[in-house]
């Protein structure tokens, strides 16, 4: 008896010298987070940056700007050609626009007004104002290099670099350009539609909010009666 009361104390007493030798340095990161946090409010009231949730700290750590490998995005072929003028303006009325008529208020979707920032060792993000942001850097068409594949292309545009100073995303648009055709040829006479590419840096985003997004650009789900949203769904026959 007295053997088995020497053990637990012993266990308990490795238990707590444990949970003291953790608990310090986890506790003095925290009060480091926060103090950086309040510090970067303080420096810089108007920069609008936003920390990272505890879950997204492994996407910071991403060469974004370099090589970024924590992409998540879809590909759509589309039968009908799409007007990338059209889709511009459907693209910001469906995902940019301000939910109150006056246009004072928050986007749709804020994560695709921001970019990264780093501020003391911890990554933020960083809110652009609507007026700032340039569709035509961010939809853009494009075509197959001489000799590539489909897949060569999709290589290039998940991997291409972000740029800086500019939110994490990008839509491409190949105009007669088959993703389903001929590896050989993916340009063969028959195919007269749209493949469409959509990227998104994860630190932006995960997989459910990447299903919402597609379902608010082709329209598959409901708005706010007090929106008025253009029709553009005839168009996705995907």
């Amino acid at each position: 008896m007295p053997s088995s009361l020497s053990t637990l104390f012993q266990n308990c007493l490795i238990w707590c010298l444990l949970l003291i030798f953790l608990t310090v340095p986890i506790l003095l990161l925290k009060i480091w987070k926060s103090f950086v946090i309040l510090t970067s409010w303080i420096l810089r009231p108007g920069a609008g940056l936003r920390s990272f949730k505890n879950s997204d700290i492994m996407t910071i750590g991403d060469k974004l700007y370099e090589k970024p490998l924590l992409n998540i995005g879809f590909i759509l072929k589309i039968q009908s050609k799409i007007n990338i003028i059209d889709f511009r303006s459907h693209f910001y009325k469906i995902l940019l626009e301000p939910i109150d008529s006056n246009g004072t208020g928050r986007p749709v979707n804020g994560n695709l007004l921001c970019f990264f920032k780093r501020f003391w060792g911890y990554g933020f993000k960083q809110r652009l104002k609507l007026k700032d942001i340039d569709l035509e850097d961010l939809i853009y068409e494009s075509n197959l290099r001489n000799g590539e594949t489909f897949s060569d292309f999709t290589n290039r545009f998940f991997y291409s670099p972000y740029e800086e100073g500019k939110p994490l995303w990008n839509v491409a648009l190949l105009h007669e350009v088959d993703p389903c055709g001929n590896p050989s040829n993916h340009e063969e006479v028959g195919f007269n539609g749209t493949t469409l590419l959509f990227r998104l840096h994860h630190s932006m985003g995960d997989g459910y909010s990447l299903i919402h997004l597609f379902e608010q650009l082709v329209e598959k789900t409901k708005t706010p009666a007090t929106i008025t949203r253009p029709i553009f769904s005839n168009s996705f026959d995907v």
